[in-house]
């Protein structure tokens, strides 16, 4: 039989949306990190995306001892490397290593995509975006990276009948 078409970035987008609502079943909170996968991928969602002139890898673009972590993980559990599994890891064991989670997790708690993107810029993926060397970023390049992730999140992130649209930078 013929191989299977590859999947297109929206198709992606929709598997990484569907699971993050099975894993979260919360919009904004799923919003917020679509909006990162986004960046992170260049809009394609592929879990393989490996960082141009760097060590990132994934949706969330692990790096160095997070990396490590997420490898370790799998072999423990005897898992293969996989959207689904990236986004179980990063709900499931990363998550809920960064300050803030209990309040922002907590049963019932109500934020807006906004006040999540915040959230996950300044302690969910700070690794990622404040720290390059020892060296901080500064606040203006955080957030110019949350005002990238806010516009994708209001102006072209969009659920239609369950089906997500938007996909690119």
């Amino acid at each position: 039989p013929p191989a299977a078409a590859p999947m297109t970035s929206t198709q992606r987008l929709n598997q990484v949306a569907a699971r993050l609502h099975t894993k979260l079943n919360n919009p904004n909170l799923e919003a917020a990190i679509l909006a990162n996968f986004n960046r992170e991928t260049g809009g394609k969602f592929d879990y393989a995306t490996k960082q141009v002139g760097g060590g990132g890898y994934g949706l969330p673009q692990y790096t160095g001892p997070s990396l490590t972590a997420y490898k370790g993980w799998l072999a423990q559990n005897k898992l293969q490397d996989s959207a689904n599994n990236q986004i179980d890891y990063f709900t499931d064991k990363y998550m809920p290593t960064r300050a803030g989670y209990k309040k922002y997790m907590a049963p019932g708690a109500q934020f807006t995509k906004e006040q999540y993107a915040d959230w996950l810029h300044k302690r969910v993926f700070t690794p990622a975006h404040t720290i390059r060397g020892n060296k901080a970023y500064s606040d203006a390049t955080i957030l110019r990276h949350t005002r990238a992730h806010n516009d994708f999140m209001q102006n072209r992130l969009k659920a239609v009948n369950g089906v997500w649209t938007g996909v690119g930078r």
